[in-house]
């Protein structure tokens, strides 16, 4: 995305899983997280417009399943569309179903919100890609969430993409760790292909280029 081209780092984008209707209504079922409502029934009582573009990609055979910050706003879209680059990873944080979904819940409500392209982390009324998955799984009281260390990029207090994944690679395997690893998809360069890449080699990807070939 154009949006992310100026942080830095082999890692430009970060986005949230949901996956559609019927699977989120399967695994959460019933919670009190969300008043004992299913995840369906919250979304059309409390983001209509959130549940109509569920329902849309429903619809129209194209499950919604991301919800990601483009130059756009936050948005929904389908793996398909988040999935079309040269490289794609997923890594699962460590909480209970209640925690994941109060970051579900806390990113639902920022739905329709502006892109940040002042990369400013201290307002939630504009957010960047990585803002979103940092304000969502922010520790609370009652609720571990995920942390993750701001550092000063370019003026500004944030957390890149590419740093997430370097703090996932410096706690893997330690009682630091936050997040397990599920797959990483590396790309061939000029090829426009991908393969399935180890957990291992995930773990060198923060330290690659930017401007790597492959991505060019």
């Amino acid at each position: 995305f154009l949006s992310n081209a100026g942080l830095p780092g082999f890692w430009p984008h970060s986005a949230l899983y949901t996956g559609n209707l019927d699977e989120m209504d399967h695994y959460f079922g019933k919670s009190e997280v969300l008043g004992g409502m299913l995840v369906s029934e919250y979304l059309e009582t409390n983001h209509p417009m959130l549940y109509e573009k569920y329902s849309m990609y429903e619809t129209e055979n194209e499950s919604g399943r991301i919800i990601e910050a483009v130059s756009e706003g936050i948005s929904l879209h389908s793996l398909a569309y988040t999935l079309d680059s040269d490289y794609a990873a997923v890594i699962r944080p460590h909480l209970t179903k209640d925690e994941k979904l109060i970051a579900l819940k806390k990113a639902f409500t920022y739905y329709g919100v502006p892109y940040d392209f002042d990369f400013d982390f201290v307002t939630d009324n504009k957010m960047v890609c990585s803002e979103l998955l940092y304000k969502a799984y922010e520790p609370q009281e009652g609720y571990s969430g995920v942390s993750w260390d701001l550092t000063m990029t370019a003026g500004r207090f944030v957390v890149t993409p590419n740093n997430m994944v370097k703090n996932f690679d410096q706690t893997f395997g330690t009682n630091e760790s936050q997040f397990e690893f599920v797959l990483f998809l590396d790309g061939l360069g000029g090829m426009n292909k991908a393969y399935f890449a180890e957990v291992e080699d995930f773990r060198e990807t923060w330290k690659r280029s930017k401007w790597s070939i492959a991505q060019e």
